[in-house]
């Protein structure tokens, strides 16, 4: 087997999103690097779901690479890559969970790239050409930009510190974050005087074809163009009809093994008698009402723009409970979610609007689910007591539900205490009786809900 061997180990993981090479290999030891690779995304995914240190990060690619990586263990993870991507040719909910895991190995791999050169000739890797990426210096010379335009539109600094990347190849950043034109500010005194110049909301700009910006802007899209390419190898391989029958049955006895191991969706349903809210009401926009976990998912989304595919799962759950419905819910994700800048709702609703309409029971299984009861989510998905730092707790829990402006003071120690006894749900109760002056038990996020709506008097 032939593949690209860059010279820094990192850039290894870039060879999943290129045409697969000729390989002869026996069905069976094909499978076992396809359960080796899956072992090391599911490991990855548990630790970064837990939000752990840089060091948990690095034991893992220890493990599964070893201490001085070989080209062999590159190779065989590669293979295995190749296992799983025609698995999720196969079944879509296993391939919008490898896509996103993938995604998120990437992301790490490209984050470890130590100079501005190692990661720019990555990028320019992943996207097949050095003319698609490079510093903006010499992109500002190749489309021959005078210095009175540089000037002109701000790009002075970004001149020399910033990168440039081909505009059709990123279509993701788009949007609220990219400047087309210059804005004047206003006149400001500076010593005494009245100075105008040009500035414009932010130093990111869209000139000639290519994105200007400083590197860290292109940090968060580098995984989505890895994904997007990872997506249409995938679609490839859909596209092909010539897949033998046997191998085709023998990936998808593996997928339904796999789905024992790994929640592509829940296959759970809560045995928490009240899994339908009693009130008439909606009660999705009243976030007063949600339990820190869910108040923390639906935040960090709104933040970000993003969420790892349990989660959503999780939140998406929730809501449909607290009376959003399908419809709504598909434009909440569609507006809310950075992967859907650029493309139409009519795209959005035929990919993962799949996964939304299967929590709602119109699509696969026929299973409308329910919300799973704490110790469910404390094991498999986010709890907020379990997943977050203890030292940072406190000012979240004060920003959610605001008691920094609140006259009375809450002691958090109490709660911090059962973190520490590794007990989320102890600490999650405390917050509830510290917040509503009654003592309830929480063992579903429901619970929560119908006991601050008793708060909030709605029935």
């Amino acid at each position: 087997m032939t593949i690209s061997q860059p010279s820094s180990f990192p850039w290894l993981h870039l060879t999943a999103v290129h045409e697969p090479p000729e390989i002869t290999l026996d069905i069976y030891q094909w499978q076992k690097f396809g359960e080796l690779r899956a072992t090391f995304l599911m490991e990855f995914q548990q630790k970064r779901e837990s939000y752990p240190s840089q060091k948990s990060f690095d034991e893992i690619i220890t493990k599964f690479f070893g201490q001085q990586p070989r080209i062999e263990k590159f190779e065989e993870m590669y293979i295995g890559h190749l296992f799983l991507r025609l698995a999720a040719s196969l079944n879509a909910r296993f391939e919008s969970w490898l896509r996103e895991t993938e995604g998120d190995v990437f992301e790490y791999f490209f984050r470890q790239l130590s100079t501005e050169k190692e990661k720019l000739a990555s990028i320019q890797t992943l996207l097949g050409s050095p003319y698609l990426a490079d510093k903006a210096n010499n992109i500002i010379q190749s489309i021959s930009l005078t210095n009175n335009e540089v000037e002109r539109f701000n790009l002075i600094s970004i001149r020399d510190k910033g990168w440039a990347l081909r505009y059709t190849e990123i279509p993701y950043i788009v949007g609220k974050k990219l400047s087309l034109t210059p804005r004047r500010r206003s006149a400001e005194k500076k010593d005494g005087k009245n100075n105008s110049d040009w500035k414009r909301k932010n130093p990111n700009i869209l000139l000639r074809g290519y994105v200007f910006a400083y590197p860290s802007f292109f940090f968060g899209t580098i995984k989505k163009i890895f994904e997007h390419k990872l997506a249409n190898e995938i679609h490839k391989i859909k596209s092909k009809d010539d897949i033998d029958l046997e191998i085709k049955k023998s990936v998808m006895k593996y997928v339904k093994k796999l789905s024992k191991e790994v929640k592509f969706l829940p296959d759970f349903k809560s045995s928490f008698s009240n899994t339908v809210l009693s009130s008439d009401k909606i009660l999705f926009p009243q976030t007063d009402l949600y339990p820190p976990c869910m108040k923390y998912l639906r935040s960090k989304l709104e933040e970000t723009g993003h969420l790892p595919h349990l989660h959503r799962v999780q939140l998406g759950i929730f809501l449909k409970s607290l009376g959003m419905d399908v419809d709504t819910q598909l434009h909440f994700w569609y507006e809310t979610a950075i992967d859907n800048v650029n493309i139409t709702f009519e795209t959005f609703n035929r990919r993962a609007g799949y996964q939304i309409r299967h929590l709602y029971g119109l699509e696969g299984g026929r299973i409308d689910y329910a919300v799973p009861k704490c110790q469910t989510i404390i094991s498999d998905y986010f709890c907020l007591f379990q997943n977050i730092n203890s030292k940072i707790l406190t000012p979240i829990l004060e920003s959610f539900y605001n008691l920094d402006q609140n006259k009375e003071k809450f002691d958090f120690n109490e709660v911090l205490v059962e973190i520490e006894n590794f007990k989320p749900r102890n600490a999650c109760s405390t917050v509830f009786k510290l917040l509503n002056k009654e003592k309830k038990f929480i063992s579903h996020p429901l619970s929560w809900v119908k006991g601050s709506m008793k708060k909030s008097k709605i029935k």
